[in-house]
């Protein structure tokens, strides 16, 4: 049998396990720009607020 036969196919997620998806995460965040951080960054803040995690100033 050869070696691109026992490969799993390009997006094949059967064999990925969580290391493998921990891996993945951290290489995305450190090919992201600086920019893509800041946006990702920002639109985590507003998930915050939408789901109640962070209060705003009528909240205090």
């Amino acid at each position: 049998m050869s070696d691109a036969a026992k490969e799993p196919a390009p997006g094949d997620d059967w064999e990925a396990g969580w290391e493998t998806h921990r891996q993945q995460q951290l290489t995305l965040g450190l090919e992201a720009t600086p920019a893509q951080r800041l946006q990702w960054l920002e639109e985590m803040i507003v998930l915050a607020y939408r789901v109640g995690a962070l209060r705003t100033d009528e909240q205090r």
